[in-house]
């Protein structure tokens, strides 16, 4: 008497084993890119410098050229007071008022 296993028997087995490596997979690149985007970026100095309107999200009065977001050091040394006329949320790592000695 010969025994013979079902190649339908040992198929769910193979398919569990592949769908596993392909879940640890994704799930590898699905952390790795989650550790990419959250990476901390480093602060730069912006300073506000108004040319055209005292409004806090116009890219044009701030030095360097762009709005601070949550990781930059912003600076309002002198020439005006920023305003947050065209809505939105202010959200800065460090605001300074006035000169720094």
């Amino acid at each position: 008497m010969t025994y013979q296993s079902s190649p339908s028997a040992a198929a769910p087995l193979l398919n569990r084993g592949a769908s596993l490596r392909h879940n640890i997979a994704l799930s590898f690149l699905t952390t790795l890119s989650c550790l990419i985007i959250t990476s901390p970026a480093s602060a730069i100095d912006i300073d506000f410098v108004p040319s055209f309107s005292a409004d806090y999200f116009d890219s044009g009065n701030w030095s360097p050229t762009q709005v601070p977001t949550f990781t930059d050091d912003a600076f309002v040394r002198s020439g005006g007071t920023p305003q947050a006329w065209s809505g939105g949320t202010v959200q800065v790592n460090s605001l300074t008022v006035g000169d720094v000695l």
